[in-house]
């Protein structure tokens, strides 16, 4: 088992809760994995209630250009115990072989998570809240239809199925130097510069730099070099593999075939009203295949990480899914 490094965090008067990162290693320029199946060990965030609490667990996906970090001011809030993860190639997970990123690979990345970690797993083996973001939201579709049986509640944050592809995606980035790219950096100039050479405008860099998602790997050494959790070549993997395919279609027709089963676990689209992603012919497809199984939760306020940007909604939102799904138990 992998040890854990712990981190207290406190809000306000009622709320204290324990967030631990396991402790991965930062992620060498070729990380090779020496396995017959290409499925790769997730560095993650655990969170657990300052109070015992026999609400599901919930299971936390990132979208593009991010990692657990986006969830760590939720995890705290929420009444249940949760875990984070840093999806291939984020955070301090590794890529592996850029050959074998596939829809297929990702989704069984998440499955080898859930069954070693023990809020997932453990012995009485609990469905578990399956929330994805964005990006995340096409990898928790593809999970919940492949392993239905995992999942007690099902939760896409600014996501539609529609095919987009590779072409539409708003950075244009240098497919060579995507694929290859090292998260590690000597200074901020370093990180600016290479992030620029493959794309990316200048105040995104320094926007996350200022967020915590490119931080000093050592937080007390300014000469520390830095990392950045954000990954180019996820970007572009994932605009090949879940974007520019059927993959969103083919999984939401397998859970509304699914959805005729009585049992089956509910499903929550949260659309943003500034900025949002999801098309809206798209999200009306959706409704007609899911039926009285889908539930859509619009926030006029809330942009497309909607999570930060209208956290009291999406809290409220979500702490009542989490307990209607204990309920069902």
């Amino acid at each position: 088992a992998l040890s854990l490094l712990p981190f207290i965090v406190s809000i306000g008067s009622e709320i204290s809760a324990s967030l631990e990162f396991s402790k991965h290693p930062y992620p060498a320029r070729k990380a090779s994995v020496i396995r017959e199946v290409p499925i790769m060990d997730l560095a993650y965030i655990e969170c657990s209630p300052s109070s015992d609490s026999s609400l599901p667990t919930v299971l936390l996906i990132h979208g593009l250009d991010s990692s657990s970090h986006t969830w760590r001011s939720i995890q705290p809030l929420l009444p249940s115990r949760s875990v984070a993860l840093d999806c291939r190639g984020c955070g301090r997970s590794p890529m592996g072989d850029v050959d074998d990123f596939t829809t297929e690979n990702v989704v069984d990345d998440v499955k080898r998570l859930v069954e070693s970690h023990r809020f997932l797993h453990g012995s009485d083996k609990k469905p578990f809240v399956l929330l994805g973001h964005s990006m995340g939201g096409r990898i928790a579709m593809s999970y919940a239809a492949k392993y239905p049986a995992d999942v007690a509640a099902l939760v896409i944050e600014d996501m539609d199925i529609r095919r987009r592809p590779v072409s539409s995606n708003f950075i244009p980035l240098v497919e060579h130097l995507a694929l290859n790219f090292h998260r590690e950096f000597e200074s901020e100039n370093a990180a600016l510069k290479s992030f620029a050479e493959v794309g990316y405008p200048e105040y995104m860099v320094l926007r996350w730099i200022k967020e915590g998602r490119i931080y000093r790997k050592e937080p007390d050494q300014q000469e520390s070099k830095l990392w950045s959790d954000v990954n180019p070549a996820f970007r572009l993997l994932c605009y090949r593999q879940f974007f520019d395919s059927d993959c969103g279609e083919k999984s939401w027709n397998a859970l509304a075939a699914n959805g005729k089963n009585p049992e089956q676990f509910p499903i929550t689209l949260m659309v943003a009203g500034v900025g949002t992603v999801c098309d809206e012919s798209s999200v009306d497809d959706m409704v007609e295949l899911m039926g009285d199984k889908l539930t859509v939760n619009r926030y006029p306020q809330g942009k497309h990480s909607i999570h930060n940007t209208a956290r009291e909604s999406f809290m409220k939102d979500l702490v009542e899914i989490i307990e209607n799904a204990a309920a069902k138990e």
